[in-house]
């Protein structure tokens, strides 16, 4: 999915780790980077560096009011990030609509349960990493 992601939006210039952000900021609303990178299960100078990117080219904005430590403040989507999204929105809505195509919801939530778990077990071993 993200392979198709990248290539469907090459156009934009925008990461799939910046897409997601883009996505996560429009469903859950304004975020600090702290909380995005729970969210994504990544670390603060990876996010750092999309927010960066994501602010200069016009996606995203700091909310006001602004913290004195910016990574305090809550980010949220500019009109631009919002068109953005809904095209982004579209596009997986449909791509999710074909690959379910055939899928009982029986099957459907059963593979959502196991990737869930393999997801809950992978963050477990990033967390774990220091402790073999």
């Amino acid at each position: 999915m993200q392979s198709y992601i990248n290539e469907r939006f090459k156009e934009y210039n925008l990461s799939s780790s910046q897409i997601f952000l883009i996505h996560i900021l429009y469903k859950k609303g304004s975020q600090s980077q702290s909380s995005l990178a729970q969210i994504l299960g990544c670390d603060k100078a990876h996010i750092n560096r999309n927010i960066v990117k994501l602010i200069d080219k016009d996606y995203i904005k700091y909310s006001p009011p602004l913290t004195e430590n910016r990574r305090n403040s809550k980010l949220c989507l500019t009109d631009k990030g919002k068109l953005f999204e809904k095209k982004f929105n579209y596009t997986i809505v449909k791509s999710m609509n074909c690959l379910q195509k055939g899928i009982t919801k029986d099957e459907y939530e059963a593979t959502k349960k196991v990737l869930e778990k393999m997801l809950f077990n992978s963050r477990a071993m990033s967390s774990n990493k220091g402790a073999n």
